[in-house]
């Protein structure tokens, strides 16, 4: 399904929650949904030190979903916006 075929660009710019119905909101809450608690695969960057670091959910228990840090804030975001 894409999310966006029926969709015209104006309304998706308007950045309004009624341009979408529910099936619509659904399939694109999709992927956000799935990442909420997946811990790993996780980047960290280059740690290389004798201690290992702390496992993403203790280091950032709200946003540890996702590849990094910053792809959950959106994926959170995304979800609150699409309430």
């Amino acid at each position: 399904m894409n999310a966006f075929e029926e969709l015209s660009p104006d309304a998706l710019r308007s950045g309004r929650a009624d341009a979408l119905d529910d099936a619509v909101a659904t399939a694109l809450a999709a992927h956000p949904l799935d990442g909420v608690e997946t811990e790993y695969p996780h980047y960290r960057g280059a740690v290389e030190g004798p201690e290992a670091p702390p496992p993403p959910s203790e280091d950032h228990p709200v946003f540890y979903g996702c590849f990094d840090w910053h792809s959950a804030v959106h994926s959170h975001w995304a979800l609150v916006r699409a309430l």
